[in-house]
């Protein structure tokens, strides 16, 4: 897993896109059209439309939503990068429960 390589193009349109193509088929738009100029399928701007998942005008892959915020995630990653170059290197499990900590306190 260290060196993977995404092999699809799975929801490589982005949020951004998706927002702007759903506003084009609120706009009056017709739904093909507006899938064959962006590129999204006709399938996925339907089920967004309609309001069939979670979050409409959100790509996400998978079932997990991410626990922390990118701002939190970073100080994590540099916390552990701070206790890497202190010499006191962290193991999987440390690493584990002090994000299970973070969880818990942010949590609260």
């Amino acid at each position: 897993m260290r060196t993977y390589k995404r092999t699809s193009t799975r929801g490589g349109y982005g949020s951004d896109v998706l927002q702007q193509a759903l506003q084009s088929v609120k706009d009056g738009v017709p739904l093909i059209k507006v899938s064959r100029q962006t590129g999204i399928p006709a399938r996925t701007l339907r089920r967004h439309r309609d309001g069939k998942v979670n979050k409409p005008g959100e790509v996400s892959l998978g079932r997990h939503d991410s626990v922390f915020s990118a701002e939190v995630e970073a100080q994590l990653v540099d916390h552990i990068m701070l206790m890497e170059r202190a010499l006191f290197g962290l193991t999987t499990t440390d690493v584990r429960k002090l994000a299970f900590e973070m969880a818990e306190a942010c949590r609260q």
